[in-house]
């Protein structure tokens, strides 16, 4: 909703687009930040999802335009570091199967001790195996409300790539 802000603070009209599930969380965030921008909740058909599922999506051939991957923190620790990349690569790897060539891919991380070099290197080695191409579009940080503290380096955590998905 950040980015919204910024645009309609530059006279760009926005509309936020959210999940039914978040109605009351989209709203209070709406109201703290103080814009009154325009609001559209939608049924989502993939949120809160286990492996298993997504899984079953992939292999069932279900296709979407655009997929938006936002897990937590797989690496809480620098010793399960191996474990973290290997999940994000899966989670990844399962997206890029269910996005139509065309399609956009947001994939964000919330692990500290997973390096922005090392999240674009299992991006990219979940699209060759799957035989995609990636064109980065963005590859962001955190917004404003998590400021970076430079005498604490954990604070810098947050990693996301937008990608437009082709064969």
């Amino acid at each position: 909703m950040h980015d919204i802000s910024d645009l309609e603070a530059r006279g760009l009209p926005g509309v936020f687009v959210a999940s039914a599930e978040f109605v009351v969380a989209a709203e209070a965030q709406a109201t703290a930040l103080g814009f009154p921008s325009a609001r559209v909740f939608v049924p989502h058909p993939i949120q809160d999802r286990t492996d298993d599922e997504m899984r079953d999506y992939a292999d069932a051939g279900r296709r979407y335009d655009t997929i938006v991957l936002d897990p937590p923190a797989f690496a809480k620790s620098k010793a399960n570091l191996e474990t973290a990349l290997r999940g994000y690569k899966e989670l990844n790897l399962r997206a890029l199967k269910m996005l139509r060539p065309g399609g956009i891919l947001v994939t964000c991380c919330c692990s500290y001790h997973v390096s922005p070099a090392q999240y674009l290197e299992v991006v990219g080695d979940s699209a060759r195996d799957v035989h995609r191409n990636l064109r980065i579009m963005e590859n962001r940080g955190q917004a404003a409300d998590h400021p970076i503290l430079l005498s604490v380096p954990e604070t810098e955590y947050l990693k996301c790539v937008v990608a437009y998905v082709s064969n």
